[in-house]
């Protein structure tokens, strides 16, 4: 069964990974666990269990010595508002998590649109080239491209493997204009038939699941904001937890002395 601390440790995982291969790294603070994103100058503070004043003071100052100038804190909900908002903290979107057992079914064909694995994104400038580079870090990532009948982009998105076969998908996106026209699922089940199934049975699917998923399905988990939902549902995402995401930017920043 997937938790949420599965679907926080996999981001985790993943930002790390990121961080190793764009001349990042990762430290801690008193057991905050930060990673530094020097391609988007970003710091982001993953799921401290319990952040106070001395913890989070020492892990801005080494953020501000790397020259971040956007610091993100990924919380669990249970984690109540206070500290990070004494900080200069400002919420943003609830992070709504989604799981689910999936199983890779034909994406079948668009006739308007391709969708293909793809390690390049024409246009692609800066930190996402950068994050397309990583191909391959502690787990496999898959990246895919959805081109309309011109070869211009119109969506993209990838898939991280981690442990016990669980797939995480992230930065899902398709244009304003060609959605609604199945492009996303498209995506998605391209991306999932990228991975082998995981070796659990049909007792782990979310309630309300179909059976027929059987052990050949995957174990899936995304994130996303309120808008995301229908789109997540509509895959046969169900709802796992809410957490909370929150920013910084460091002229905002008040530490407290």
């Amino acid at each position: 069964m997937t938790t949420i601390r599965d679907a926080q440790s996999s981001l985790t995982a993943w930002y790390g990974d990121l961080a190793a291969a764009t001349g990042g790294r990762t430290y801690t603070s008193s057991g905050c666990q930060w990673v530094w994103l020097p391609a988007r100058n970003r710091l982001h503070l993953m799921f401290p269990d319990k952040p106070v004043v001395s913890s989070i003071k020492p892990g801005l100052a080494e953020g501000v010595r790397l020259g971040a100038r956007d610091i993100y804190a990924w919380v669990n909900a249970s984690v109540r508002p206070g500290v990070l908002e004494d900080f200069g903290f400002r919420a943003g979107p609830p992070l709504m998590w989604t799981h689910g057992l999936l199983r890779p079914t034909p994406t079948g064909k668009l006739s308007e649109f391709n969708v293909s694995i793809s390690s390049t994104v024409p246009g692609a400038r800066g930190a996402d080239v950068d994050e397309l580079d990583v191909a391959n870090g502690a787990w496999p990532v898959r990246h895919v491209l959805a081109v309309d009948s011109s070869g211009q982009p119109v969506g993209r998105g990838f898939a991280r493997g981690g442990p016990s076969g669980l797939v995480t998908l992230h930065n899902l996106a398709v244009a304003s204009d060609v959605r609604r026209r199945g492009v996303g699922t498209a995506m998605v089940r391209r991306l999932l038939s990228e991975f082998p199934p995981a070796d659990e049975s049909a007792e782990g699917a979310s309630e309300g699941q179909e059976s027929t998923n059987g052990s050949d399905g995957l174990q899936v988990v995304a994130a996303g904001s309120p808008l995301a939902q229908p789109f997540l549902r509509s895959l046969g995402l169900q709802p796992l937890g809410v957490g909370r995401q929150l920013r910084l930017t460091l002229k905002d920043a008040t530490p407290k002395s």
